[in-house]
Order: structure tokens, then sequence, then C-alpha cells
């Protein structure tokens, strides 16, 4: 199968997941965090890096999947999206309608009958993100009890963005990568067709490559403690199994 063929699966509303009360699980469209940022500007939240905007976020007890839930979908996403929080949220929307417009292309090239705005509405409009700052309440008093979803957030995605040209230094960025794409290292446990999506990570163009996990960095040191405990669990050989 070509990559054009799950693609089109990725716009299908055919699977919709179960729709769900756990905010953390919710998804949004591009439009719909286009509007958000709209409604940050408006609150006086001016563009800035992720962690400033975190701080933010607590300062003023603002969670946008509950504040800003008119601009959510209480489902499950199509895409995660991995990114280095020094990027502004700016820059994320600009990296994430880079990632649709390339899924455009490549459809458009494969299937010329497609019409370029019905593909671009169908996109926009229908296929949803998880972004972390978005589904993650900041001022929550464990926020690593509240990222207890991901694994099982991951494992439901149909894709995987890696937005960031930093992503493959940072150790979250390393970690959701290993999560996500477990799926290919694993033995498929029936025979017959695979029953799960079969795109590797999409990854933006990264001049600073992967170097080793000891070479990862977080904000906070006691995140890669933990996250290590996290791989050893996932992944034969533990971090050294990452790059294999």
């Amino acid at each position: 199968m070509t990559r054009s063929v799950y693609f089109l699966a990725l716009t299908e509303r055919g699977d919709d997941r179960a729709a769900t009360d756990d905010r953390r699980l919710w998804s949004l469209t591009t439009r719909g965090l286009s509007e958000m940022i709209g409604d940050f500007l408006q609150m006086g939240i001016s563009n800035s890096d992720v962690h400033t905007l975190a701080r933010c976020f607590r300062d003023r007890d603002v969670y946008p999947a509950r504040d800003f839930e008119s601009r959510c979908t209480p489902r499950p996403p199509d895409i995660f999206v991995t990114y280095d929080w020094s990027y502004s949220f700016f820059e994320l929307q600009e990296s994430a309608y880079g990632g649709l417009w390339y899924i455009r292309d490549e459809l458009m090239r494969r299937h010329p009958s497609i019409h370029q705005l019905d593909i671009e509405d169908l996109l926009v409009d229908e296929v949803t993100f998880w972004i972390d700052f978005v589904f993650i309440d900041q001022s929550a008093r464990d926020v690593r009890a509240e990222l207890d979803v991901m694994p099982a957030l991951i494992d439901s995605a149909k894709l995987h963005f890696a937005l960031s040209h930093t992503a493959l230094t940072r150790a979250w960025c390393c970690y959701e990568l290993a999560l996500y794409n477990k799926r290919f290292a694993d033995p498929d446990p029936e025979p017959g067709p695979p029953t799960g999506p079969l795109l590797h990570s999409l990854i933006a163009p990264m001049p600073l490559q992967y170097r080793g996990w000891e070479s990862t960095e977080t904000s906070v040191a006691e995140d890669k403690v933990f996250l290590e405990e996290q791989l050893n669990d996932l992944y034969p050989g533990g971090t050294l199994g990452l790059g294999r």
C-alpha cells in the first residue's frame, strides 16, 4: 500500500473513536487551534514559547480544553503532535498547517481527481490533533499523573507529527517517538493484513540528529529519570533500544 492510501484513511470518519468525557483524550482541528489562539490573544496572552505559555496558564488558572471547550472535539485525535516547547505557539500552528499541506500535496499527486479545496477543507475542519498544552491541565497538582493517558492516547492515533527541528535532542520528544513507533517493533499478533496504521512518524527536517538517550535533555531533571523508567518497561534494552 502507498503512503497516500493511509493519508486517505486519515480523512475517513467511518471509524470515529467514541466520544469521551476525559478532556485529556480530546483533540482539535487546525481551525479550532487557530480560533483558540485568537481567544488567547483576546485574553491578553501574546505569542510566546510554550514554557512561557504554560506559566501564564498556571498564573491565570487557564485550562484550554475546559475554558475553550467549543474549540475542541470530544474524541481521541487522528494525529499526535510532538514538538519542542522552545517553539512559540504561532510557530507550532504554522508547522501543523505545513504537515497537513504535505498530506494534501501527496494526496493530490496520487489522486489528481481530488479537488484541492475539498481536501483542504477536510484536513482543516475534520482531521484532529492532540497538543499537550491544550489538553493537559498545566495547573494540575501532579502534571506527570495527568500524562498517564499518553500511552493509550498515542496508540490510538493514526499518525504522528514530530514538528520541531530540535525534537531529537529532547527527552520527552524521543519518548513520544518511541511510544508511537513501538507498533512497528511488535509482531502482528494475528495473521493477515495489519489492523493498525502503518505510517511511521512524519518528522520535520532535523539538523540536530539523535545522538543517544544520554544526550537528550529535559527542562525538569527528574522527568528524564521518569521517562527512562518508562522506556525500560517499553523496549527490550530500555533506552539502549531506542537507536535500533
